[in-house]
């Protein structure tokens, strides 16, 4: 009596079969990563986890601080609106806190305020900005990459315009 078997050369077939078909259904899924920003404090180095290298991240806040655009980034968004609701946006000028506005977004023909446009460059630096939410200041200085929270307007103006300053802030915490 003869036994029936599969040979050698059926059974890799099979499975170069069966790894082919598993590959065409996952390169069909998409594969986009979710970018959650939680706090303005994190804001800063969760951008830079999801940039593309060589390339400048610009994230948009707009239409009364609900809705965001991100460029330069595979990766969708997943952040809560109420993290940019009531906040001001300054520079500091002459020693004073200077409110800044931003150019409209235009998408889809509509033009809608701009609440925030935050850049992360192709060198590491980004945008800088002082932005108070909640008597909070949020210091985001280009060459550093976490942020530093103040309650001092003061001290946040200090830290702002005084590399020694923030030197001294950054070793404290």
């Amino acid at each position: 009596m003869q036994k029936k078997a599969f040979s050698l050369f059926e059974l890799m077939l099979v499975v170069i079969l069966i790894g082919l078909v598993y590959s065409l259904v996952l390169g069909k899924m998409p594969n986009k990563k979710r970018v959650k920003i939680t706090t303005l404090k994190d804001l800063k180095y969760t951008l830079s986890k999801a940039k593309i290298a060589n390339t400048t991240l610009q994230l948009i806040v707009y239409d009364r601080c609900n809705k965001f655009s991100l460029k330069g980034s595979n990766k969708e968004l997943d952040i809560n609106p109420e993290i940019f609701q009531n906040i001001k946006i300054y520079k500091v000028k002459n020693e004073n806190l200077d409110e800044i506005t931003f150019a409209p977004y235009i998408k889809d023909d509509d033009i809608y305020d701009v609440c925030l446009r935050f850049y992360l460059y192709k060198n590491g630096s980004s945008s800088n900005y002082i932005i108070e939410k909640n008597e909070k200041y949020y210091i985001y200085n280009p060459y550093y990459p976490q942020t530093i929270v103040t309650t001092d307007k003061d001290k946040a103006i200090e830290i702002f315009t005084q590399k020694e300053l923030l030197d001294e802030y950054k070793n404290q915490n």
